[in-house]
């Protein structure tokens, strides 16, 4: 039982990485089309 409670532990904390990732990319994308948009 301990295993798998700490396989689930490690799959939450990279859930989470992956969560916090994708939100700066996102917000880091959304910077640079702002910064960009006068040289459209």
């Amino acid at each position: 039982m301990a295993p798998k409670k700490r396989q689930n532990n490690i799959y939450n904390i990279f859930l989470t990485h992956f969560k916090s990732l994708s939100n700066s990319i996102t917000s880091n994308a959304q910077d640079g089309l702002i910064k960009s948009k006068p040289y459209f």
